[in-house]
């Protein structure tokens, strides 16, 4: 918690009843006991009483007024051997974790409960890049190749899909999956039980990855030129453009039909389908990866591999874990409740744990909380400090008591010089 030291000297009025020494008031969450609003003998035991009652209201503000913040866990580890460092990881509906492994034209698998880990070769010299695991499937980007890599589970051999162009994207959804094909400005939607076409809809979609991504109603893309998102209903086919006030990339849904995006000048912003746009700035010099992880109703992951830390930001603030010695990247939350990364620096993978388990195995809404060190910046959604609106109206309720005192006490001076 940040500390504030407030000062409150005393004018001409308030010193014909209160001491003119200047108090000092420390908030935060803990205050010397020994600290309190002195009044001059002149007050009357009521008021004094009132004055500082209304001081100690004052200094133990921030514990009722500042929410709970939230405390991320601290990671823990795994070294599967795999042949190389993994690049990119995605954790599947079934628990195991999977990684692309580009060096060594693999695709690699680890299963936590077990520690068993197996390694899959894609054709020689092609090299895997973002996954995606969907139904009994692994699906994979592959770099500079105009196909689709497919891993079916059980199997021992990969298979590749021919496609029209090359696909930068690959993005879940309800009906299978999207791809997006930058050269023919067009992203098309498969099924994933026979990787048949279904749909193909026109956007000048952006290169890259996480530049896709569906919420319930709409696919939202972000445009060639990184300024603006295109927002299609996919049921009625109608298409809008929202434009950002800053080139953005890392697009991923959240609830409420809305995004969140990362800003080339480093902030993370909030998009809802109406065009109502939030923005948070990243410390400086934060570098989050183009991939997070919504946390339903609550907020957003990411993975800062400059500076070696997991971040978590909602309305009400952001939250950091620094780690010691690790560079995490690529983020993927599996149905557990974990937040998966991978060590840029050791290859290792790591997780996290973000949400409390259910009786039925789903992860719940909550996140879990243990005491470690973070940073902390609590404010509600109009950007405004709850804890410094509480300590003004104490305050002004302080000042009102005191000039109230005072008015009484001016007829009975009057009324003394009359009877001299």
């Amino acid at each position: 918690m940040e500390f504030k030291l407030l000062r409150i000297h005393c004018n001409d009025l308030l010193e014909k009843l209160i001491s003119c020494r200047p108090v000092r008031i420390l908030t935060g969450s803990s205050f010397n006991r020994s600290t309190s609003l002195k009044a001059s003998g002149r007050l009357g035991r009521p008021l004094r009483y009132t004055v500082e009652m209304l001081g100690l209201l004052l200094l133990i503000a921030p514990v009722f007024s500042e929410p709970t913040a939230l405390s991320i866990p601290e990671p823990q580890y795994f070294s599967p051997p795999f042949s190389d460092k993994p690049s990119r990881l995605a954790a599947g509906p079934d628990g195991r974790i999977w990684v692309s492994i580009p060096s060594k034209s693999a695709v690699g698998a680890f299963d936590p409960t077990t520690n068993a880990t197996e390694e899959y070769l894609v054709p020689e010299g092609m090299k895997p890049g973002k996954l995606l695991p969907i139904q009994d499937k692994v699906l994979f980007l592959l770099a500079n190749r105009d196909m689709l890599g497919v891993l079916v589970q059980g199997s021992t051999h990969t298979l590749v899909v021919k496609l029209p162009h090359q696909p930068y994207d690959i993005a879940p959804s309800p009906s299978g999956f999207w791809l997006s094909l930058p050269d023919s400005e067009e992203i098309f939607l498969f099924r994933a039980d026979n990787l048949t076409s279904l749909d193909s809809i026109t956007v000048a979609v952006a290169y890259g990855e996480d530049v896709i991504c569906q919420t319930e109603e709409n696919l939202w893309a972000i445009t060639r030129d990184y300024r603006s998102v295109a927002v299609v209903n996919v049921k009625k086919k109608e298409t809008s453009l929202i434009a950002l006030p800053e080139r953005a990339y890392g697009l991923t849904p959240y609830s409420d039909e809305s995004v969140w995006l990362i800003s080339s000048e480093g902030n993370l912003m909030h998009l809802s389908a109406s065009g109502e746009i939030h923005k948070y700035p990243l410390p400086t010099g934060a570098s989050a990866s183009s991939h997070m992880v919504a946390d339903r109703h609550i907020g957003v992951w990411y993975c800062d591999s400059a500076r070696g830390r997991i971040g978590f930001q909602d309305q009400k603030g952001l939250e950091e874990l620094p780690l010691t010695g690790v560079r995490p990247t690529s983020p993927s939350a599996s149905p557990d409740g974990y937040l998966w990364f991978i060590d840029d620096v050791g290859g290792k993978l790591g997780r996290v744990r973000i949400s409390a388990p259910t009786s039925d195995g789903e992860p719940s809404t909550t996140t879990m909380t243990t005491q470690v060190s973070t940073t902390s910046s609590p404010q509600d959604v109009d950007g405004s400090n709850p804890l410094l609106l509480v300590q003004i109206a104490l305050a002004m309720v302080l000042l009102v008591a005191v000039l109230a005192a005072l008015l009484r006490r001016r007829p009975s001076h009057r009324g003394r010089g009359k009877h001299r």
